[in-house]
């Protein structure tokens, strides 16, 4: 156990009997948590995130006044690849203060006291953060943000796309896709998709298995899955899911696991006859593949913030440059 710097708060790793505490503490610091997925429970949602991520439990503390909880910070194993060679990788996935604790250093204790807890075997912290946390984490060394471009293009028509933002109408009738958990049951597919995709030799990734895409994915039904796997070595799975912000509805395309470019279009107009629609997003690699793909517009960027861990020296890219990294829509959000 450590105090916090000219205070009285004590900090100490996350237990077990924490869980009800943390996830009461998650809502009210952020006003309801998770706010990415509607319809997830808090505790079912922590323990799917913190517990039984493939890449293993997240490290976590807690900051402690008079026994109260006012404190959270958590960061999962990450594993990564990078041209096919294993990178192993840590992410920020939770920082939470207690509104009336906040501005009194508290965020900055819990985040410096996670950092004593890094292995040596770690060659980069990264996370996405939101605006809260942003500052923070430039104090304990992370790197400036970098801006991944969210692509975008219409989902349907401009005139139906105008019409539903006029009128503010939710999409109307069932995703007519499978559950993306129904798709991934198929680990035969799925294994054979995986070993078949393109290696990217310059840009670090997210490493894909069958059980971690069942963990990512197959646990909450809002997310749905298209997949093609006809001919030899044309396969390929989407796997997105639904949304509305304000007037708009989204696919979200969090997996686009393609064999070649043929396969991502048809994929991605098989997401657009699965429910109507005004705005399909998704991440590549480069502006290029995204053209290649069918997909032109940009609709904002999402920021992340990178830094070297104590075993960075060696490794053949350059993470505080955008088009070192190859990350998809679904490794960015809800974590």
């Amino acid at each position: 156990m450590s105090t916090a710097p000219g205070s009285s708060v004590a900090l100490r790793d996350f237990v077990l009997a924490d869980e009800a505490a943390v996830v009461d503490l998650l809502q009210r610091a952020f006003g309801s948590w998770p706010r990415a997925l509607p319809g997830a429970g808090g505790p079912d949602f922590f323990r799917w995130k913190h517990f039984d991520c493939p890449f293993g439990r997240s490290v976590a503390i807690v900051a402690e006044e008079r026994g109260q909880i006012i404190g959270f910070v958590a960061r999962l194993p990450w594993s990564m690849q990078l041209g096919g060679r294993p990178v192993t990788a840590i992410r920020g996935v939770d920082l939470a203060v207690d509104p009336a604790w906040r501005r009194r250093g508290v965020s900055l204790a819990l985040m410096q006291a996670v950092l004593e807890r890094e292995p040596a075997s770690i060659a980069l912290t990264w996370n996405n953060p939101n605006r809260l946390s942003r500052g923070g984490l430039l104090q304990v060394g992370r790197r400036r943000p970098l801006s991944l471009p969210r692509f975008a293009t219409l989902g349907r028509g401009p005139t139906h796309t105008l019409r539903g933002a006029l009128c503010r109408r939710a999409p109307k009738g069932a995703v007519r896709a499978p559950s993306a958990a129904h798709v991934l049951s198929d680990a035969a597919f799925v294994s054979r998709l995986l070993g078949e995709l393109p290696v990217r030799a310059s840009r670090l990734e997210t490493a894909r298995s069958v059980s971690y895409l069942r963990w990512r994915y197959g646990h909450f039904e809002t997310y749905h899955a298209i997949r093609i796997g006809e001919h030899p070595h044309e396969h390929g799975l989407a796997i997105f899911r639904l949304r509305r912000r304000r007037s708009f509805s989204f696919y979200d395309v969090c997996e686009l696991l393609a064999t070649g470019d043929r396969v991502a279009r048809e994929l991605l107009a098989g997401v657009k006859r699965s429910a109507p629609a005004d705005i399909l997003c998704c991440l590549f690699p480069s502006r290029l593949q995204a053209a290649r793909c069918g997909v032109l517009g940009q609709l904002g960027a999402i920021e992340l913030t990178v830094r070297p861990g104590p075993a960075y020296e060696g490794l053949p890219a350059e993470p505080a440059r955008r088009r070192s990294w190859g990350l998809s829509l679904g490794d960015l959000e809800l974590l």
